[in-house]
């Protein structure tokens, strides 16, 4: 009686073990499987999450986005006579940033439940104008500055957390644009003063408005992934 209860017990840790060890296995066999619909899904994700921004900047007067007033002191000559003088842009308005797109493929990366989801985004065109009035001597001329961003790079990471599918945002870093163009219309301007005028925006528009763009950018995409649900388009 002792040996068959000895063998009993035996046979029990027995399929015990193979049943843990099929449960390991079926773990493993599902996650590998989810592993790979996340990577074959990426560029539907970040197209998701992309469409997600464009409706929740437009649901929430986004488009256009107004942008900071600028006063810049500067110096010309004109006609051998050296001057200061002021610009004042106002009524800054910032268009088009539902022209927003994925550029290329995702990468996708495992770390625990967490997934980190790589890629770039662009602006395919992103449109500036501003009222803009000078003052120098004597003078004030006025007139409307437009300025033009082709390309505006975005770099982006996303994580996306398998326990709780939720999505956060840990990069959104402008890192350049194919063309930066400005114009000023208006104002009746000799040439000098109006190629002194352009040179005082384009850098501004380099820095301040793409670190702007950036900035706002960020805190609105990282709104709008608040309630955002990774099964809703991975299939989990």
């Amino acid at each position: 009686m002792k040996s068959i209860a000895i063998l009993i017990a035996a046979i029990a840790v027995l399929a015990c073990s193979v049943s843990t060890a099929s449960v390991q296995e079926l773990q493993e066999r599902n996650s590998a499987e989810i592993r790979e619909r996340i990577r074959s899904a990426a560029n539907v994700f970040v197209d998701a999450v992309v469409e997600r921004l464009r409706k929740y900047a437009l649901e929430h007067s986004l488009e256009p986005l107004a942008v900071p007033d600028l006063t810049r002191k500067f110096t010309v000559t004109i006609f051998g006579a050296e001057a200061e003088g002021f610009l004042y842009l106002t009524n800054g308005w910032l268009r088009d940033l539902i022209t927003l797109l994925r550029s290329g493929e995702a990468d996708v990366e495992f770390v625990g439940d967490l997934v980190h989801i790589s890629t770039d985004l662009v602006f395919e065109r992103l449109h500036l104008d501003y009222d803009f009035r000078v003052s120098v001597f004597g003078l004030q001329p006025s007139g409307e500055l437009l300025g033009r961003a082709e390309g505006l790079r975005i770099a982006v990471v996303l994580n996306a957390d398998l326990t709780t599918f939720r999505t956060t945002l840990s990069r959104f870093t402008v890192v350049g644009a194919k063309n930066i163009a400005v114009e000023a219309v208006g104002g009746g301007l000799p040439s000098d003063l109006l190629n002194t005028l352009i040179d005082l925006v384009k850098p501004y528009i380099q820095d301040d408005i793409l670190s702007f763009i950036e900035e706002k950018m960020k805190s609105t995409l990282e709104d709008a992934l608040v309630d955002f649900d990774i099964s809703e388009i991975i299939d989990l």
